[in-house]
């Protein structure tokens, strides 16, 4: 320790000197970090990962391949419909592909007719008109079976063996978590009801309710620790809750693994 006596000699104390002397000097800590909180903390997920499976059409439900909380991957049959609307709808498209071959068949000899001379050009422009015109039907028909809610798969199996599929499976979208079963075998299912929900694979957030005294305090990147979970402010609100005077912050978590949706801990900000 060192003393300035009125502008002139330093005079160094050593430790012990300071000891006898009974001078108390405070020492100077260095923070790395400041916590907040604690506060509470949910766990969510994005509205997208958030899935509703419904048919697109009124069907019958014919078989259910999984059980609520199960845990299954994308393409996995989750379950399977009948629906008259569906034949019906395969079957015009069905009519509309025979028709097609037909008239492709008398396009492509009249094609060559009319190289060769043997048909007029009036002719063969007919000919075109047909096949141009049974093409745009032939897309028309298809259009109605994807938007129905078929795959392209399945319109590929219909144009190789002109057989409809009677029964429709609906496949997981993504690697997903069944949250939800709203349906049973035998039911009818009215066109857009949802049958099943899902929560899809992905990142999981927690979200805060930050007092606005502390709010000011927080910054994007700031550290949430809960549990044994890591996670990084990713978004503040700026809209201030008329009851608890609080704002919205949320944090995307660090390895969510087998987290709970919904689940509350409590959390501590860390800011460095």
């Amino acid at each position: 320790m060192s003393i300035s006596l009125f502008g002139f000699k330093i005079i160094e104390i050593s430790q012990k000197q300071q000891d006898d002397l009974g001078i108390k000097v405070q020492k100077t800590i260095t923070v790395d970090s400041i916590t907040l909180g604690p506060y509470n903390a949910k766990v969510t997920l994005d509205k997208k990962d958030i899935i509703s499976i419904g048919s697109n059409v009124d069907a019958v439900v014919k078989d259910i391949y999984v059980a609520k909380l199960e845990h299954v991957k994308k393409g996995q049959k989750l379950l399977s419909l009948e629906s008259n609307e569906l034949l019906n709808l395969q079957e015009k498209y069905i009519k509309a592909l025979i028709e097609s071959e037909n008239i492709q068949t008398i396009y492509q000899r009249d094609e060559k007719l009319q190289k060769q001379g043997i048909i007029s050009d009036k002719k063969f422009l007919e000919s075109l008109e047909k096949k141009q015109s049974s093409d745009l039907i032939v897309k028309l028909s298809a259009n109605e079976l994807l938007s129905s809610g078929f795959s392209v798969d399945m319109l590929n199996r219909i144009q190789k063996n002109h057989q409809p599929i009677m029964k429709i499976n609906i496949l997981a979208p993504k690697d997903a978590l069944i949250d939800k079963i709203d349906v049973n075998i035998g039911e009818k299912v009215e066109s857009n009801r949802s049958m099943l929900r899902i929560f899809a694979d992905g990142d999981r957030y927690i979200e805060l309710s930050i007092p606005v005294k502390v709010i000011e305090n927080i910054s994007l990147g700031d550290k949430c620790v809960f549990d044994s979970y890591i996670a990084k402010v990713t978004a503040i609100g700026n809209i201030v809750n008329d009851e608890s005077q609080s704002v919205n912050v949320r944090a995307k978590i660090q390895n969510s693994k087998n987290i709970m949706i919904n689940r509350v801990y409590s959390a501590n900000i860390e800011k460095k």
